[in-house]
């Protein structure tokens, strides 16, 4: 197989890339905010048959 030449320079890519990563720690650490939250929510084991 050949390769294709790619459409975009190099510092395109790596800008790219820099950008992607960014995002996906981004959405990594409102993903964790999100489970802290969902778990500060959610009724414990040792909340059952009180009340």
């Amino acid at each position: 197989m050949e390769k294709k030449p790619t459409a975009a320079p190099d510092g395109d890519v790596a800008s790219q890339i820099a950008a992607e990563e960014k995002a996906i720690k981004l959405a990594m650490k409102r993903l964790k905010l999100l489970h802290i939250k969902a778990s500060c929510l959610a009724p414990s084991d040792t909340d059952v048959g009180r009340g």
